[in-house]
């Protein structure tokens, strides 16, 4: 397995996201830090929803909203920002130019890389050392000793549909074909389909993670 880090520049519509960490597992190419952008890949804006008025009627009129973890903008500057459903799968494109919102079948690709698979519901060794990889060791201020794949993932929480924030030692990540991947924190790996026991989980907040085309 080769992994490499480099720096890259992209240009999205108006806004600038630079010095963007990637990451090379496998033949993938992968952003190391969760998607930060307020506009749309065509310049649109997304719209920020800061109260949870905003974000509950955002969701219950099936529109793209995008917040800060406890709105703080902190707390967005380490984890980035999450985004519902409905920013995620609005044609105008959520990824910058030249990356799209990685599939969970990409992200499996992956986890077999890193010695992983993909039946990830148990907690067993292989699922704690493949943790270990995912995530970063600045995760908690306790510096964790994991085994570094540079793909860098932090306890970026998540949003509920009502407005409310989840804990921050959860990691949500939403992927293009509506699978939500997550690390409680407990150190349990889960996938799910949003939508599919919880309707409301469409117009939850979630983390995105960007591959290049």
């Amino acid at each position: 397995m080769k992994i490499v880090s480099i720096i890259s520049i992209l240009f999205v519509g108006f806004s600038c996201v630079t010095q963007a960490q990637t990451v090379t597992i496998g033949t993938q190419l992968w952003m190391t830090k969760n998607l930060d952008v307020s506009t749309f890949k065509n310049g649109e804006p997304i719209p920020q929803a800061k109260t949870d008025e905003e974000w509950k009627k955002a969701g219950e009129n099936n529109q793209p909203a995008w917040c800060y973890y406890k709105n703080d903008t902190k707390k967005g500057k380490k984890y980035g920002k999450l985004y519902n459903w409905f920013a995620v799968n609005d044609p105008r494109g959520l990824a910058p130019e030249g990356w799209h919102v990685a599939t969970s079948k990409e992200f499996e690709s992956l986890l077999l890389n890193l010695g992983g698979n993909i039946k990830l519901n148990s907690n067993n060794t292989t699922q704690q050392e493949l943790i270990k990889k995912l995530k970063s060791p600045n995760w908690n201020e306790k510096k964790e000793n994991n085994q570094l794949s540079n793909f860098n993932l932090l306890p970026s929480s998540f949003r509920y549909d009502g407005g409310s924030f989840g804990k921050e030692n959860n990691c949500n990540i939403l992927f293009k074909d509506k699978i939500e991947f997550s690390i409680s924190g407990t150190g349990v790996i889960n996938y799910s389909e949003i939508g599919n026991e919880n309707v409301e989980e469409v117009a939850y907040g979630f983390s995105v993670r960007c591959l290049k085309d």
